[in-house]
């Protein structure tokens, strides 16, 4: 009986840390949100900027001679990966992804151990049941 008391609080903490959790997973959401929207941002604002510089609108296609369209295209994008500032409005997001992550994956184990508590306690109530229910006596 004692260690039905004792499943029963583990249960109850758990129930209790999961409503925390869940709750700081919905701010976590909106930090994510927030950050993807900040990082694009930034992204149109480099591209545009990226876009001026002579070195990739005016650069000579080597395969053409001409500057092309495609090529600055190719050079906007190589250049914007080398970016600063996008690369670090990007890292904060792929930072934020993880932190949700790992929230998502500690209520996901708090949630299959809730599962695997209620299971044993539903196996106890069944036997504490047939004793009293047969009139067995332990």
């Amino acid at each position: 009986m004692k260690e039905a008391e004792g499943l029963k609080k583990r249960a109850i903490e758990i129930v209790e840390t999961l409503a925390g959790l869940r709750e700081k997973h919905r701010e976590a959401a909106e930090i994510v949100t927030r950050e993807r929207d900040y990082a694009e941002m930034v992204r149109r604002k480099r591209m545009i900027a990226l876009a001026q510089l002579p070195e990739v609108s005016q650069a000579a296609d080597p395969f053409a001679g001409e500057p092309t369209r495609e090529w600055s295209r190719f050079l906007l994008e190589h250049a914007l990966e080398q970016d600063l500032e996008f690369g670090k409005a990007r890292a904060s997001v792929y930072d934020k992804e993880r932190d949700m992550a790992e929230l998502e994956d500690e209520i996901v184990s708090l949630a299959e151990e809730l599962e695997s508590l209620r299971a044993i306690m539903r196996m106890y109530a069944a036997i504490f049941g047939v004793f009293h229910g047969e009139g067995i006596k332990n």
